[in-house]
């Protein structure tokens, strides 16, 4: 059977309205021109948006900190600066509380040493004596010997998962980076064979 073309049927251009042949239903510009044209109306014209040099070089910069294991240094989020408070907070009663520690477990001065320390000016503007009852709550304080070991342990143990949490952070990035050396390794030799 020989080929017969469809019967051409008189439409109307999508883009600029003129009127044209067609022989497919689903044609609707009466040209390519206007097809494009058509295109950028809809979507804008490419370059628009289009990278200058200074975004090439923060991006270059960007992916080097990436193959290096690094990320780019972007500001802190208020959610995140909260919790940056959150942990100094934590830190501070932290070391409050081995300051602590370390005193009640300090050995009493002996009167030698009492003897050279220097003694405090007193002025006129002197904090007044404390009362009994100060005396007594700052008594009630103190840690007592079984307290104090308690707490020494609490704080070994916390130490302990410290270091263990820094242990598994420190073996994700070197397996990290064995990964990103590996891929680096393979991507070139698949380059210089492709050459």
């Amino acid at each position: 059977m020989p080929y017969v073309p469809r019967p051409a049927t008189t439409a109307h251009c999508a883009h600029c309205n003129a009127s044209f042949e067609k022989r497919h239903a689903s044609r609707k510009y009466c040209s390519n021109s206007c097809n494009v044209q058509a295109s950028y109306a809809r979507n804008g014209r490419p370059g628009d948006g289009r990278a200058t040099r200074a975004d090439l070089e923060q991006m270059l910069a960007e992916m080097k900190l990436l193959l290096q294991g690094r990320s780019t240094p972007t500001p802190p989020t208020p959610a995140a600066k909260a919790a940056a408070k959150a942990r100094f907070a934590k830190l501070a009663q932290k070391a409050h509380d081995e300051e602590k520690i370390t005193k009640a477990t300090a050995p009493a001065p002996t009167a030698k040493a009492a003897a050279t320390k220097p003694k405090k000016k007193i002025t006129k503007a002197t904090t007044p004596a404390p009362t009994a009852e100060a005396v007594a709550a700052k008594a009630a304080k103190k840690l007592t010997p079984a307290q104090l070991a308690k707490k020494k342990a609490e704080m070994k143990i916390r130490l302990q998962e410290a270091n263990a949490a820094l242990g598994k952070a420190e073996q994700a990035r070197k397996m990290d980076a064995e990964w990103k050396d590996e891929k680096r390794r393979r991507s070139a030799k698949l380059q210089s064979t492709t050459k």
